[in-house]
C-alpha cells in the first residue's frame, strides 16, 4: 500500500537548541539555502506523501508563514496544536485517521538522506536514528496514551529497526554543522538547492560580491547579497548565509554564519556558528555575546523598514514641516515667550529592537520640559513634535508609532508588553497620548499600545494623525472630552 500521509512533530524542540531561540523552533534554522523545516517537507513530497499533518506549539504562527497550506509542493499541510508540547501525541485527539490507513509519523528535527518508503516497505515499521526516529504506523495503532518516543520504543521491541544509513540532523549546533557539512561532501544528497553550483562543491547565490584576493576553500556555500572583502579566506566547510558581510582578512572554516551577520576584521573563526553579535563554539558547546559591533554584529540597518506605511508618514512629516513651525512662532509670540526655553535632550531607545534590549540603540531626541508638563496636544506638539519633526524627514524615527520610552522603562517592563516594544517602531504622536490624553494611566497605555499593535495600517496611522491635530487646533474640546470621560469613570 502506497503511503500518502505524515503526521509531522514541530512542537518539540530541542534542549541543545535554546542558544539559537532567535530562530525558535529551531526547524527554521537554515540548512544551506533554506529552513531545515522547508528540506523536511520536500522530502516528504518526494516520498510521494500527499498530505501533511504538522503538530505545532506556540510558534504556530512562524511555521503557517514558512510552509503555508503546502501548495507550492502540491501537497496539502493541515496545522494541529498540541494542547502539551511535552508530549506531542496529545494533539492526535484532533487528528482522525482511518484505521487502516498507513500514516508515517516524523520528528521535523530530523529526516533522512535516503528514501525510505518503498513498495515493500509496510506498517508497522521504525526507522531510529539514536534515540528517536520515524515510524510507519496504521491508524488503529496510534494511541492519545503513549507518547511519541513510548510508541517508539515499543515498535522498535516489536518489529525491530530497519537501518538508515544517514541522516540531516538539527538537534545541536555540533549537528547543524554535521549537516552542512554531509550535504556538502555529498553534493547536497536529497536536498533541493537553488545556489548555483559554480565550481567543484561551491554553491553561490545572487548579487554575492568577492574582493580579487579572497580565497575559497571548498566545500562552500555563499547564500545571496553577501560579501568577501579584502584577504578574506573561507572555507573548507562553510555555510555563509543571505545579507553577511566578511570583513577585511578575517579567516572562516568549518563554520556557518547566519542571515544578515557581521563578522569584523581579522577574526578567526573555526567549529562555530556565528548569529549576528553571537557565537557559539560546537567544540566546546560555549555561547559569547560580543558587545563590540566592529567585532561581531549586524548588517541590519536602524530598525525603519521601509514601505508604504514609512512613506505616508513621511509625506505626512513634509507637510507638516513648515506649518508646524509657524504655530510653534505663533505660539510663543501670543504666549509673550520670545526667549527660547532651554531643549533637554533625552536618549529613547530605538524601536524596533529584536530580542536584545540590552544592545538596541537610541535615538536622542530634544524637547521643552517633560512630557508629565503638556497638558494637552497642542502643547505636545510645540515643544516635542514641531522640534523633532525634522527626524521623521531624516527616517531616524516615526511619525505616529508606540510612544517613545528610555531604556530603563523598557526593562522594568513585562516580558509581554516588552515583546510589543521589540516588534514597533516608536513615534512622536501615539494612540494612548490622542485617545486618553497626557494623563493616561499605565494600563490604558498598555492597552493602547495593544491596540495599536495589531491595529496599525496607513488608514489606522492616518485617522490618529487627524484625530490628534484636531486636538492640536481646538484643545478646548479635547479637554471637555476628556473631562467628561473622567466624570462618566
Amino acid at each position: 500500500m502506497k503511503v500518502g500521509r505524515a503526521i509531522l512533530d514541530v512542537a518539540h524542540s530541542p534542549p541543545g537548541m535554546a542558544s539559537l531561540s532567535r530562530y525558535a523552533p529551531s526547524v527554521l534554522l537554515p540548512l544551506l539555502d533554506r529552513p531545515f523545516l522547508q528540506h523536511v517537507v520536500e522530502y516528504l513530497a518526494q516520498s510521494g506523501i500527499q498530505r501533511v499533518d504538522v503538530i505545532v506549539d506556540e510558534h504556530a504562527e512562524r511555521i503557517e508563514s514558512a510552509l503555508e497550506d503546502g501548495t507550492r509542493w502540491g501537497i496539502q499541510i493541515l496545522y494541529h496544536l498540541a494542547p502539551d508540547p511535552q508530549d506531542s501525541f496529545s494533539a492526535l485527539s484532533g487528528i482522525h485517521v482511518p484505521e487502516d490507513e498507513e500514516v508515517l509519523v516524523a520528528d521535523a528535527s530530523r529526516f533522512p538522506a535516503e528514501p525510505i518508503l518503498t513498495d515493500q516497505t509496510q506498517a508497522p515499521c521504525a526507522f531510529p536514528d539514536e534515540e528517536a526516529g520515524w515510524f510507519l504506523v496504521r491508524g488503529r495503532e496510534l494511541s492519545i496514551k503513549d507518547s511519541a518516543s513510548e510508541r517508539f520504543r515499543e515498535l522498535l521491541k516489536q518489529v525491530g529497526a530497519r537501518k538508515v544509513e544517514a541522516w540531516y540532523r538539527m538537534t545541536s549546533p555540533s549537528e547543524m554543522l554535521s549537516a552542512m557539512r554531509f550535504a556538502m561532501e555529498t553534493e547536497c544528497r536529497g536536498l533541493q538547492v537553488s545556489g548555483r553550483l559554480q565550481e567543484d562543491r561551491v554553491w553561490m547565490g545572487r548579487n554575492v560580491v568577492i574582493h580579487p584576493t579572497a580565497q575559497i576553500r571548498p566545500p562552500v556555500f555563499l547564500g545571496p547579497n553577501c560579501r568577501l572583502n579584502a584577504g578574506v579566506s573561507v572555507g573548507p566547510e562553510v555555510a555563509i548565509q543571505g545579507g553577511v558581510l566578511i570583513d577585511t582578512q578575517s579567516q572562516v572554516q568549518r563554520s556557518i554564519v547566519l542571515e544578515n551577520s557581521y563578522v569584523g576584521e581579522k577574526l578567526d573563526l573555526t567549529d562555530a556558528i556565528v548569529d549576528r553579535n553571537r557565537m557559539m563554539n560546537t567544540r566546546l558547546g560555549g555561547v559569547l555575546e560580543v558587545e563590540d559591533d566592529f567585532i561581531l554584529g549586524s548588517m541590519e540597518t536602524s530598525g525603519l523598514r521601509l514601505g508604504p506605511r514609512w512613506f505616508a508618514q513621511w509625506m505626512a512629516a513634509c507637510v507638516l514641516l513648515v506649518p508646524g513651525m509657524l504655530l510653534r512662532l505663533l505660539y510663543r509670540l501670543l504666549r509673550k515667550t520670545p526667549s527660547e526655553a532651554p531643549l533637554q535632550e533625552v536618549a529613547y531607545v530605538r524601536s524596533p529592537f529584536g530580542e536584545n534590549l540590552g544592545r538596541s540603540r537610541t535615538l536622542v531626541l530634544r524637547c521643552e520640559g517633560t512630557p508629565s508638563s503638556w497638558r494637552n496636544c497642542r502643547e505636545h506638539f510645540v515643544h516635542f513634535v514641531c522640534v523633532n519633526i525634522w527626524q521623521v524627514i531624516r527616517g531616524k524615527v516615526w511619525l505616529v508609532g508606540f510612544p517613545l520610552q528610555v531604556r530603563e522603562s523598557v526593562m522594568q517592563m513585562d516580558p509581554a508588553r516588552q515583546k510589543l516594544y521589540a516588534q514597533n517602531p516608536g513615534g512622536l504622536i501615539d494612540e494612548a497620548r490622542v485617545v486618553h490624553g497626557s494623563g493616561a494611566t499605565e494600563d490604558l497605555s498598555y492597552a493602547s499600545e495593544a491596540v495599536y499593535s495589531v491595529s496599525k495600517s496607513i488608514r489606522y496611522d492616518l485617522a490618529l494623525l487627524i484625530r490628534y491635530l484636531t486636538h492640536v487646533l481646538f484643545p478646548k474640546k479635547e479637554a471637555d472630552r476628556l473631562s467628561h470621560e473622567e466624570e462618566r469613570i
